[in-house]
């Protein structure tokens, strides 16, 4: 599908209501579905957030942008995720800082973003954080310019890609940071398994893509 009527679809896709949780869960690990009782004020989460972003590529399909982070002492050292990280308090709205952060890590100058939504919210336990995604796209192929200190490499992939079964699989993982041996779906892009709230957040965005695909039958 050509992006800018994909774009177009997508706009009046957006003006449903979103898929949400029930979308999220189907890409979420085992675990997941106990996490209906936790008390987020309680636990008094760290604020942040990421940006789903949409561009064409040089055959003007609908691309997508994951980011491998760099090694660091910390629960998400070396993960697929996208573009995103905590909220400053000089940030004007949780919007600001999906922005601001794709600026600093990879290079995406904010007025070239146009933001299409506010995804679901989601709560990430091992780092106590709430993340805020949202859904945005630039009409050329945005000039990368990445941070090195934390973003080790670029995985660009068509956004269409999602909607296909067979990139979907599961794993065990035995060392989760609950203490428990965890069932963990995960989508396979450019040969890295993308799981946890990147899979949780691209799984609600898969359901969107869906709509848009079903539409078109």
């Amino acid at each position: 599908m050509d992006f800018y009527d994909f774009i177009d679809k997508l706009k009046f896709q957006l003006q449903k209501p979103l898929p949400g949780e029930d979308a999220q869960l189907l890409m979420a690990p085992s675990i997941r579905r106990k996490m209906s009782t936790y008390n987020f004020d309680a636990l008094n989460p760290k604020v942040s957030a990421v940006m789903a972003l949409i561009y064409p590529n040089e055959n003007l399909e609908p691309t997508m942008v994951l980011i491998l982070r760099q090694s660091y002492a910390g629960v998400h050292s070396a993960q697929i995720s996208f573009a995103g990280g905590k909220k400053d308090d000089a940030d004007e709205n949780i919007k600001a800082t999906a922005l601001r952060e794709t600026f600093e890590e990879i290079g995406v100058e904010q007025h070239h973003i146009n933001v299409l939504t506010e995804l679901s919210n989601l709560y990430i336990p091992p780092s106590n954080f709430l993340v805020f995604p949202f859904l945005g796209y630039c009409n050329e192929k945005p000039a990368f310019n990445l941070d090195y200190k934390e973003v080790a490499q670029l995985l660009e992939f068509k956004a269409l890609q999602i909607t296909n079964d067979a990139i979907k699989s599961k794993m065990i993982i035995d060392k989760h940071p609950s203490g428990d041996n965890v069932t963990a779906p995960y989508y396979l892009i450019n040969d890295h398994k993308v799981w946890g709230a990147t899979a949780i957040i691209l799984s609600e965005i898969e359901a969107i893509f869906k709509e848009i695909l079903f539409d078109e039958k």
